[in-house]
């Protein structure tokens, strides 16, 4: 019998994903919403180039440039940035330190690893 499970996302493709069904189901956050690049490799002029343009290592991979309010209007994040993992990737030490700073500094920070835990997120977040 054939193996009829599809093969697992790369982070890429699954940003991708995401980012199309944003676009599709909420255009107005869509249009709010970006991609940091900030973890592809890079030659040592480009990288040295970044670093004095103040790129930062462990930024998350995206970030929705939209508030998340309570029913009563209060703010309860000024933003929601959002880093996409393989279903086995893990964090580094840089992006844990940057997701706690992001954090304190009231914004909300998710890891996401499938296309469902983003519409999950998304549609509760811009509720």
């Amino acid at each position: 019998m054939a193996d009829t499970t599809a093969p697992a996302l790369t982070e890429a493709r699954l940003q991708q994903e995401c980012g199309n069904w944003l676009n599709k189901h909420h255009r107005y956050a869509y249009q709010l919403f970006w991609h940091t690049p900030n973890g592809e490799a890079r030659d040592r002029i480009t990288g040295a180039r970044l670093k004095a343009m103040h790129a930062k290592a462990g930024v998350p991979d995206c970030f929705l440039a939209c508030p998340q309010h309570d029913p009563a209007g209060q703010v309860l994040a000024h933003g929601l940035f959002i880093e996409f993992k393989t279903a086995t990737g893990s964090l580094s030490a840089h992006q844990k330190t940057m997701m706690a700073a992001l954090t304190q500094a009231g914004f909300r920070v998710e890891v996401v690893r499938t296309v469902e835990e983003f519409q999950a997120l998304l549609t509760a977040y811009l509720a």
